[in-house]
């Protein structure tokens, strides 16, 4: 009888400037009594994350232009809205708040944004969301929501709260494995009517 035994590693890097790194090695294996052959999964992109700051306003303008374009349903805003925001419209995304961006070779391909609640800063909201189609699966999401959590954590927020369509369960799906848990609120849209159910996860320590 054939018998293989494969191990996948997986390896993080973290490196200077609030810069993180995550790339996968192919597949090895051990071969058992017979030797066999088989492909090697295709090796998966390597994704960076960073703080946007001043200067990122068209990055940041073209990467919500194409969530919106891609996904118009999941966002409360519009395309048509964030086609007319100003440079100062951006940078009010930087501070006193946080957006990461997601970048494969250099390239934005997502972002995720977090504020402080106004009235109670031990709570902290996931305002956006993004990841380019290509990159879903590939654990770019993940390194983006874990980001944003540990970003929480540096501001001693205890909940991060997020607002997700009711009709969006792979996006719920996607949270809940994160440690997102359904609060009973929800919220209808102003802008279509949609509801938005609140989910919210506690800050890891």
């Amino acid at each position: 009888m054939k018998r293989a035994q494969l191990f996948g590693t997986q390896v993080w890097i973290r490196v200077a400037n609030g810069v993180e790194q995550i790339a996968w090695t192919r597949a090895s294996a051990v071969f058992l009594k017979t030797k066999m052959s088989f492909n090697p999964p295709p090796q998966l992109p390597v994704v960076t994350v960073r703080p946007a700051t001043i200067g990122d306003e068209l990055t940041l303008r073209e990467l919500r232009l194409q969530a919106l374009g891609d996904a118009p349903e999941a966002f409360g805003s519009t395309y048509e809205r964030e086609l007319a925001r100003t440079t100062a419209d951006w940078q009010r995304w930087f501070s006193p708040g946080t957006t990461l961006i997601l970048e494969q070779e250099r390239v934005p391909r997502g972002l995720v944004a977090g504020a402080l609640d106004k009235e109670d800063p031990a709570i902290a909201h996931l305002m956006a969301m993004w990841v380019h189609p290509d990159l879903r699966g590939t654990g770019a999401g993940d390194l983006l929501i874990r980001r944003l959590l540990s970003w929480a954590a540096d501001q001693s927020a205890r909940l991060v709260r997020l607002d997700v369509v009711a009709t969006n369960q792979r996006a719920q799906g996607f949270y809940y494995r994160h440690g997102f848990r359904l609060t009973g609120h929800q919220t209808i849209r102003d802008r279509d009517g949609a509801v938005e159910i609140q989910m919210e996860c506690p800050v890891p320590l």
